[in-house]
């Protein structure tokens, strides 16, 4: 049984690898398994192999071969689509897709950006059917970070993420539009890291129209809040 992998373009990718690797794999490979050769260090049989599609068989050991320009890659152990681009393979960032106006780095949560600046409007970029927004609370800081939605989209779900021991009781992050609250309030007092979810919320199906404002209000107490990651996934139209 095959089994497909379309890309974030709609288009099944030309390669479909195990990872990427400057080295070859242990013993025990199964038939026709690929990898990308790393863009530098490729040591052993890897070693000149740079860029490459290695390609392992029961009958011929290794093999080797050049993707042509914008051919693309699906890379199973992290999740990415790699594209090739004079040569060497990057990953295919697709910002018009995902919604983003910022370089990706090879974080998968990365793939969103990073509204940082307390007090400033951002606009969201138009054209993306699905993708993810990420707002960097500061530590022990009251700031209210804000983005503009240029198209009417559907709120999928909220994850706010604490980055270190909270020192105190009573810090919020609040996640609101113009006139309503998307989630429930977030109370970062856990004791640890830790990942906070939204709890059960009445508000139904989060829709909002052009121009409006999503706003994520971090909230100190006594310099007690720690620094916060707010995930917020969304799809347009509705």
């Amino acid at each position: 049984m095959s089994v497909s992998y379309p890309s974030r373009r709609g288009t099944t990718p030309t390669y479909v690898v195990e990872g990427v690797t400057s080295a070859a794999p242990a013993t025990g490979l199964a038939n026709f398994q690929m990898w990308l050769v790393s863009s530098a260090g490729a040591t052993g049989i890897f070693a000149g192999h740079e860029n490459k599609i290695a390609t392992f068989t029961h009958q011929g050991g290794w093999g080797f071969s050049t993707a042509t320009q914008a051919e693309t890659a699906y890379d199973k152990t992290n999740a990415l689509y790699w594209i090739i681009d004079n040569g060497e393979w990057a990953i295919d960032s697709e910002f018009d897709t995902l919604g983003t106006s910022t370089a990706i780095p090879t974080s998968h949560f990365a793939n969103s950006v990073d509204y940082n600046a307390p007090g400033v409007t951002y606009a969201m970029q138009s054209g993306a059917p699905v993708g993810i927004y990420r707002f960097t609370t500061a530590a022990a800081a009251t700031g209210v970070y804000t983005i503009q939605v240029n198209n009417s989209c559907v709120i999928l779900d909220a994850t706010v993420y604490q980055h270190s021991v909270a020192t105190g009781a009573g810090c919020t992050i609040d996640i609101v539009t113009n006139t309503a609250d998307l989630f429930p309030t977030f109370t970062c007092d856990q004791a640890s890291i830790a990942i906070l979810r939204p709890v059960a919320s009445d508000t139904g199906i989060k829709t909002l129209t052009a121009g409006d404002l999503i706003k994520v209000t971090a909230t100190d107490v006594a310099g007690a809040l720690p620094k916060t990651t707010v995930i917020i996934t969304f799809a347009l139209g509705y």
